[in-house]
């Protein structure tokens, strides 16, 4: 645990700082660190305003954060909790485009947050017979393809998402709506206990902070930022998975949506999805390899890297992104970004060329993979 996170912890605890604002600011003063220790008339200079600039500088104020802060620091280190700050390797990948994304995040089990693939399955708490069979169906076909699966640890959709995943030997993730220092619904506590081993439970929320209502919708945002697709199984008009569908509309997200009966409740929200061609129809679990590309995954194991012959009419920075694949599989545009040094200006032409040429793959999320 380094000292930054006592920083980082009390910055997000002074009141009208959200997590854009705390990334701003931590951009332009390299630290959380360094933004306490900035005067009040250099927060000003930096438009920070006169209300967070004064807050800031408040010693009562700073005194509470930190304080706040530690104690949340030896809640972690008890719980055996990992933080994830936002410029973190281990911070999800994807998420981190997100202008929204949170500073930081808190994680308890063995599993990764930045997997090959990943899709989030949600959808109605009040699910069918209809809707968790397709759910067990559509993850035993993730469980093929390696996919690690994301969703809310509600009742419903999501529940039996991250049950089929522990039926299925499929890593899963389950984003909460409050702190670690409990679980909601408590009667889910079990299974949350068990998607520890190859899985996790993670959330931006502090110890004590508890289940509202006001909560949820915010946690969706990560669950649809964090994953390369994100499928509807069911859902009324309104309601928490229309929120995550909008979200990973909004995100540029692939989003696939399960048909059903007009009659029924909750398949209006999918058919919706369907009709105003936000989502893709998925009635077969086989379609999604080919829609999101997964086939480009086994490139590698047809040749060994010695074996792939890079053209030497490429520039110098081609030949980089395409040395870079054959040791990663897939890459975000914004990772390429910092591997290569480069802003997002001058890699993004770069990448298009290649994918005109067919050296490269485009994948949702702007994650690239080597062309078959």
């Amino acid at each position: 645990m380094n000292k930054e996170s006592v920083f980082r912890l009390a910055l997000s605890v002074i009141p009208g700082i959200g997590s854009t604002k705390a990334k701003q600011l931590i951009a332009h003063y390299g630290s959380g660190k360094a933004v306490f220790e900035a005067e009040e008339n250099q927060l000003l200079a930096s438009n920070v305003s006169p209300s967070i600039a004064k807050k800031l500088c408040d010693p009562k104020l700073r005194d509470l954060s930190f304080e706040r802060a530690k104690k949340e620091l030896d809640f972690i280190k008890k719980k055996k909790i990992e933080i994830v700050h936002f410029d973190d390797p281990a911070y999800p990948t994807q998420l981190k485009d997100c202008a929204d994304s949170p500073l930081l995040m808190f994680k308890k089990g063995l599993g990764t947050l930045t997997p090959a693939k990943s899709v989030a399955i949600v959808g109605a708490r009040n699910a069918t017979s209809y809707g968790t069979g397709f759910t067990d169906l559509l993850v035993k076909h993730l469980a093929q393809h390696q996919v690690t699966v994301v969703s809310g640890l509600a009742y419903g959709i999501d529940a039996a998402a991250h049950k089929a995943c522990l039926k299925y030997n499929t890593p899963t993730v389950g984003v909460l709506g409050h702190g670690l220092d409990m679980i909601y619904p408590t009667a889910h506590r079990k299974l949350a206990a068990e998607m520890l081993n190859t899985g996790a439970v993670l959330t931006e929320y502090m110890t004590e902070t508890p289940s509202l209502p006001a909560n949820f919708p915010k946690r969706n945002r990560i669950v649809a930022g964090m994953v390369d697709a994100v499928i509807v199984v069911e859902g009324a008009i309104k309601g928490g998975a229309m929120v995550t569908a909008n979200l990973a509309h909004g995100y540029e997200k692939e989003l696939f949506a399960v048909p059903g009966r007009s009659i029924d409740k909750y398949s209006q929200g999918c058919n919706y999805l369907i009709k105003t061609q936000r989502a893709i129809l998925l009635d077969d679990p086989e379609e999604l390899a080919m829609e999101l590309g997964w086939e480009a995954f086994d490139l590698k194991k047809k040749f060994k890297k010695g074996d792939y012959n890079l053209d030497p009419s490429l520039s110098d920075t081609e030949k980089s992104i395409l040395k870079l694949l054959l040791d990663n599989e897939r890459i975000s545009k914004t990772s390429f970004c910092e591997k290569l040094n480069l802003s997002l200006g001058e890699i993004s032409p770069v990448l298009f060329a290649l994918e005109l040429n067919n050296k490269i793959n485009s994948l949702p999320g702007n994650i690239y993979t080597l062309s078959q």
